[in-house]
């Protein structure tokens, strides 16, 4: 029995550990353990983004093409064509430019769109992951305003870090007006976003907080609140 043993635990030590117990030791671990929406990471970023850019495909193909089409309208207004060939000859070149602009919209939406809520998740993860493993709404609060905040700061017409902006937010007198370009972003508007944002991630994070609750698995503040209420009773009952 002693031999057997002793053998047992000179091949532990020789031969290495096999990969797939190690997977199973780490996905038991509370980081890994019980995935939002019961998905992996990697499936539910890469659904996420899909989907998010099949919707802004769709919705930036609508906006483009009806954009293009009133804009070739104005541009051609003032030499509408005389006849059934000239007419034809409109049609077809307005469809080209239709589709050309529905085209370039609808991929630049997708692309945006796509980044955003790719971006939503993997804030959403990254907070989960820093917690511990613990999974609530309060990371996907994080995740919305971390979003709406990054958007706020790289979008085109929203330009908030500009050193006019952080001369007048830091340096000038309160009740002064500085000279600003109309592509700034106000503090309204990034208060907007952020609220947005704020918004969106609540809603997401509780939606996925109720799945979970109806799966019977535990949710962090719940448990808290639980055990406050715990607290408070016992308290009560002692006194």
């Amino acid at each position: 029995m002693a031999i057997e043993q002793s053998s047992e635990s000179r091949r532990s030590l020789i031969l290495p550990p096999r990969p797939d117990v190690d997977l199973a030791n780490k996905l038991d671990t509370p980081v890994y353990a019980n995935p939002r929406l019961s998905m992996p990471f990697a499936v539910r970023l890469f659904g996420a983004t899909a989907g998010a850019s099949i919707i802004g495909l769709a919705l930036g193909t609508s906006y483009g093409s009806q954009g293009a089409a009133l804009r070739f309208r104005a541009e051609n207004a003032h030499r509408l064509p005389r006849s059934t060939k000239g007419w034809y000859l409109y049609h077809k070149s307005k469809n080209y430019h239709v589709l050309l602009g529905g085209a370039k919209e609808g991929m630049k939406m997708a692309g945006k769109l796509g980044f955003l809520v790719g971006s939503f998740f993997v804030v959403e993860e990254s907070v989960d992951r820093a917690r511990g493993g613990s999974k609530d709404a309060g990371a996907s609060l994080v995740a919305g305003l971390t979003v709406a905040g990054g958007f706020s700061a790289w979008s085109k017409s929203p330009r908030m870090f500009t050193v006019d902006t952080i001369i007048r937010f830091f340096v000038v007198f309160p009740g002064t007006k500085t000279k600003t370009s109309p592509d700034h972003l106000p503090l309204a508007g990034a208060a907007k976003n952020a609220k947005m944002g704020m918004v969106a991630g609540l809603a997401v994070g509780v939606l996925q907080d109720l799945r979970s609750l109806m799966r019977g698995q535990k949710v962090s503040y719940i448990e808290t609140a639980k055990r406050l209420a715990g607290r408070r009773l016992f308290a009560d009952t002692t006194t």
